[in-house]
């Protein structure tokens, strides 16, 4: 799935700070956190504006699951699986 495509089925906009990196990919961290959340909790579906994209929002969530989340502002990592 291209990123565009992504983010339409997430219903949310491009990141401008926060993403989810892999060996292979970079995603938007708020499109996952809205796709993991509405594939678990599909009765409750959480929508663009339900909540920021920010830190404490987004990425420390991620991070502490073992997610490697980059910061594309400070080009730095969060979270243990950053090194």
């Amino acid at each position: 799935m291209a990123r565009a495509e992504f983010l339409e089925f997430a219903g949310t906009n491009p990141a401008d700070r926060y993403f989810v990196e892999d060996q292979l990919l970079r995603l938007d961290a708020k499109a996952v956190v809205i796709v993991a959340y509405n594939l678990q909790f599909p009765q409750r579906k959480i929508a663009n504006a339900d909540f920021r994209g920010d830190k404490e929002s987004v990425a420390l969530p991620l991070a502490k699951l073992g997610l490697k989340v980059f910061n594309s502002k400070s080009n730095s990592y969060l979270g243990s699986a950053a090194s």
